[in-house]
């Protein structure tokens, strides 16, 4: 039996379990994370801006606004070991992130 197979039946027992038990409210562990960029101080905003467009291809204006209008979501559905990687090449700029 191949490994996901083995996590979708032990899900469905899990699933079941909790049914049982009366527990509805589904427990799953997050996947997708937000990078969100909550701070740049003036004498680091050409740093983050460069940073910016490096993490999402954007243009320079489209860059500009987003960093002058914090707090500002910099990348959506990302896995958790990605958004760490990018916050943390802000965070190198100056900026102050987080992650949600």
């Amino acid at each position: 039996m191949r490994q996901d197979e083995q996590i979708a039946r032990l899900e469905k027992k899990f699933d079941l379990l909790l049914k049982e038990l009366g527990v509805e409210k589904e427990i799953r562990a997050k996947t997708e994370y937000e990078v969100i960029l909550e701070l740049v101080p003036a004498d680091k905003k050409i740093a983050v801006l460069k940073a910016v467009r490096l993490l999402t291809d954007m243009g320079l204006k489209e860059a500009k606004d987003l960093v002058e209008s914090t707090p500002a979501v910099i990348k959506r559905k990302v896995s958790g070991y990605e958004a760490e990687k990018i916050a943390t090449k802000l965070r190198n700029a100056g900026a102050t992130v987080s992650i949600h």
